[in-house]
């Protein structure tokens, strides 16, 4: 599966001190997840630092992820 980070989103998520290859380990398996009303998907997982992380991301087709941002929860 292609996981796409666009600039604007690997910007935040890196500001945010979210490492990029945590962010795509959760996309692929997440602990939870959660399709939202505008049809992102919403997903949770725990980042290698022990702090639970939060991934938005667009399913463009079954084998093309954009992720859209990330965070961590306080």
């Amino acid at each position: 599966m292609r996981i796409t980070v666009p600039d604007h989103a690997k910007f935040r998520i890196m500001e945010r001190g979210i490492d990029v290859d945590d962010a795509k380990r959760i996309v692929n398996k997440p602990e939870s997840q959660k399709i939202q009303a505008d049809g992102a998907i919403l997903v949770k997982g725990t980042a290698v630092n022990g702090k639970k992380l939060t991934i938005i991301f667009e399913q463009k087709n079954k084998n093309h992820i954009v992720i859209i941002t990330g965070y961590y929860e306080n």
